[in-house]
């Protein structure tokens, strides 16, 4: 299996084809990358399972904020991407940003991923015309529940498929252990928040709501994680996802 840093340039490669593209080929390329880190995850849990070696990372409260705003929305994108990567996330109310704690590699990956999504909800709210402050933040927010149901869905078919494929093999058990530890990773990003931080998980902020302007942006922001099957999937990023250069 490839190691981490290996995946961790593919998806910064794939992720670099989203930059001067349309939202639907940039929905794709991050449906991708967040694919291929979830399949690596699981892959490597159970390597670590089989050989019961422990992980050898620790999770920790990183210094540099995963995001500087105050937007409502972005703050629910960085929850999203942190409970899909098992990180977790709080609100330095005082600077106005979002922090984050996890292991190393989860918050490389919640990093890129929030970069690339910000910047997908960004050139499609560019095409709402005529909206005020609340409805393109209602917008925003739909996309952002878009996105939250989108990565479920497909993280679920993922674990589906790779539980069908080790049906009836020795690689079953190991594999339901693996995706176990995976699940486990946020629970100990919140422990850690709980016990070193003294911050607990918080309902979102209350937010004055248009439901039309809500709807909209998530029928639009179902595409963000459209999936690899995509028909806007390129020759390039399919070559990313099977090894390719």
């Amino acid at each position: 299996m490839a190691d981490r840093a290996t995946i961790i340039n593919k998806v910064q490669k794939l992720l670099a084809l989203s930059q001067a593209t349309s939202p639907e080929e940039a929905a794709s390329a991050i449906a991708m990358a967040q694919r291929l880190m979830d399949k690596h995850d699981i892959c490597e849990a159970v390597l670590d399972e089989m050989s019961g070696e422990e992980p050898a990372e620790e999770v920790k409260r990183w210094d540099e904020p995963l995001a500087v705003s105050r937007a409502t929305w972005k703050g629910q994108l960085c929850r999203v991407l942190c409970d899909a990567n098992g990180c977790f996330t709080y609100k330095n109310k005082t600077r106005g940003t979002f922090g984050i704690v996890g292991k190393e590699s989860n918050v490389t990956t919640v990093r890129y991923m929030y970069r690339y999504c910000e910047r997908a909800i960004d050139l499609l709210a560019v095409r709402q015309e005529g909206g005020g402050k609340t409805w393109i933040n209602n917008y925003r927010m739909g996309c952002v529940s878009a996105i939250r149901d989108s990565i479920e869905a497909q993280q679920q078919a993922l674990r589906d498929k790779l539980r069908s494929d080790a049906v009836g093999t020795s690689a079953l058990v190991p594999l339901n252990s693996a995706i176990a530890l995976v699940d486990q990773r946020l629970r100990e990003a919140q422990e850690f928040a709980a016990q070193n931080l003294k911050i607990h998980d918080a309902p979102p902020p209350k937010v004055r709501l248009d439901r039309e302007a809500f709807a909209t942006g998530h029928m639009d922001g179902g595409n963000i994680y459209a999936g690899a099957g995509s028909p806007q999937l390129g020759a390039g990023q399919r070559a990313l996802e099977n090894g390719g250069k």
